[in-house]
């Protein structure tokens, strides 16, 4: 495997030169010189390739715009596969097994266990599912701020093993000690400083925008900026900085604060592109160090999971109905007897309502008044968890621009010709819905799409037209996808997406910024590689393809 573009090391001077020799001599652990080579990986969560490439065209990330013009390394697209979220695109790529993971948060069915992945436990039960021994690509070395570990000795920050007592730095002795203690008592000098000026420059234009009568800028988006883009980022480039003069053979690093702008102001506002700025200034140091340290042989991989869309909100589409309230709406009442709504499960309660333990009344005059669809969800108090709703014989977990449908009364996955006997007309009413875009679901023969009334088979009939999920360039991207999607286990008995309304993108948290679905904008990633791999970024149609890239790496150490 062909890599970096070797350059003369220069010596260090300055607070950066006595850096470099003090971690030279505390050595964390001992570089291996007759290993292969090594990688650093440094994710952008949510950045499409589209923005990365006016980001680094312009000015917003000269760094990495560098280190393309001077062919360090090379801009590739890539599909991350459905659904375009952090945690799916994390498990395959770092296991290269198949994903069952449909939405950030979800319900497994075979258990009725709820999942949230900002949850430790619920991360690490996913993983653990996911988890192929010895195929972990970050295995011998550490990973900073991502979902998975992917088998790293060592996690930092991870939602996963947030939890987990960290003992690598005590294998190493008293003398590699001193360097995370430098690295913490820097962290906090610098970032206290930090912390009172950004505090008093949001002080200072609060009272400005007060006495001229204008909005004035949110505190807890100033505070969040802060704590992402200023501590953790500053916590993970500090550390990384320290992994790669010490030599750690694997290292994954994952920048969130672009993917938190983009969430609530759109993913091409200023504020998402100054942190990709911040991001940018992290990569600059990286890459100053990899200049310094050519003989431990690093590949820097600069990637992202998905990219975001502009979102309008579900409310608003949907004249002040709730999300929960619309399904159930367009479900109407269960032909039969239907399970009463039941609370999330936890690991030592399993959900209970995998058939019904009393018969729920029927709900009269279906469709005939519009205010019967208002307040159905008040004839049946709904259980919450975040943002699922159990309520009249469903399970309603939104997650963005999609939701994950089941029905309780049965653990097994429910097929469309069973909704149509139990709820007739449901699929069409949801597939109409001004609010909804399209909707998958299963029927005998496979996989199904109904948009706007119509039925779409999956993958469609050679010169279906119609249907603008299809209707599309790359519809062989985006098709792989969906099967993968509807293959998933744990996937909803109906998916809805907010996607090709008249609106545009309806976000069912009432997001600025969107992503699980297959628009351009979502579907297509990036990856900034070094030049001359031997590998076609070409064949990638989703995450799990570029396990083999980092595998290799191993493969080499193991020889």
């Amino acid at each position: 495997m062909s890599g970096s573009t070797r350059r003369r090391r220069h010596p260090g001077r300055g607070v950066a030169g006595l850096f470099d020799r003090l971690v030279r001599w505390t050595r964390m652990p001992p570089a291996r010189s007759d290993r292969g080579r090594r990688f650093l990986v440094v994710q952008i969560c949510g950045c499409s390739h589209d923005v990365i490439r006016e980001a680094t065209r312009g000015r917003r990330m000269p760094e990495l715009g560098r280190l393309i013009r001077q062919g360090v390394v090379e801009l590739h697209p890539v599909p991350s596969g459905l659904p375009t979220s952090t945690p799916a695109f994390q498990a395959g790529l770092m296991y290269g097994g198949p994903v069952d993971v449909p939405g950030f948060e979800f319900v497994d069915k075979r258990t009725g266990t709820y999942r949230w992945f900002p949850r430790p436990w619920d991360a690490a039960a996913v993983e653990a599912a996911h988890a192929r021994p010895g195929q972990g690509i970050v295995r011998g070395g550490r990973t900073y701020g991502c979902v998975f570990g992917g088998g790293a000795d060592d996690t930092v920050l991870t939602f996963a093993h947030v939890l987990r007592a960290h003992a690598f730095w005590g294998r190493l002795g008293f003398r590699a000690l001193i360097v995370p203690v430098l690295i913490l008592a820097w962290l906090v000098a610098k970032m206290s400083v930090v912390s009172v000026g950004r505090l008093l420059s949001w002080l200072g234009g609060a009272l400005r925008d007060f006495s001229l009568g204008r909005r004035v800028r949110s505190f807890r988006r100033m505070l969040t900026q802060l704590l992402i883009g200023g501590w953790l980022r500053e916590l993970f480039t500090l550390g990384v900085t320290a992994d790669l003069y010490a030599g750690v053979p694997a290292l994954y690093v994952n920048f969130v604060e672009y993917d938190v702008a983009a969430h609530e102001l759109g993913p091409r506002h200023p504020e998402a592109f100054e942190a990709l700025r911040g991001i940018d200034r992290s990569i600059a140091r990286f890459a100053r160090v990899l200049r310094r340290i050519p003989e431990h042989r690093y590949d820097l991989f600069v990637l992202s999971d998905h990219g975001q869309i502009h979102s309008v909100p579900f409310h608003a589409v949907a004249g002040g109905v709730g999300v929960a309230e619309a399904i159930v709406g367009c479900f109407g009442p269960a032909h039969g007897p239907r399970a009463a709504p039941e609370p999330p499960a936890t690991e030592a309660a399993p959900h209970r309502a995998m058939g019904p333990d009393h018969v729920a009344p029927a709900l009269p005059l279906w469709p005939f008044t519009g205010r019967w669809q208002r307040e159905l969800a008040c004839t049946e108090r709904p259980v919450r968890e975040r943002n699922a709703v159990w309520i009249a014989g469903l399970c309603i977990v939104p997650a963005g621009p999609n939701v994950n449908v089941y029905l309780t009364h049965t653990p097994r996955r429910v097929l469309a010709e069973e909704i149509e006997a139990r709820h007739p007309g449901a699929l069409d009413r949801l597939s109409r819905h001004p609010a909804i875009g399209f909707v998958l679901a299963r029927d005998a023969r496979g996989p199904v799409c109904y948009y706007r009334g119509e039925v779409f088979r999956i993958p469609p009939h050679a010169g279906t037209t119609g249907c603008p999920v299809f209707d599309r360039h790359d519809r062989d991207v985006v098709v792989r996808g969906l099967l993968d999607l509807l293959e998933m286990p744990s996937g909803g008995d109906v998916i809805l997406y907010g996607h090709y309304t008249e609106a545009g993108c309806v976000n069912f948290l009432d997001e600025r910024g969107s992503h699980a679905g297959p628009s351009e904008d979502e579907l297509y990633a990036f990856m900034a590689a070094p030049p001359g791999l031997a590998f076609d970024f070409r064949a990638v149609r989703r995450a799990r393809d570029l396990h083999a890239l980092f595998a290799r790496y191993h493969e080499e150490t193991d020889d």
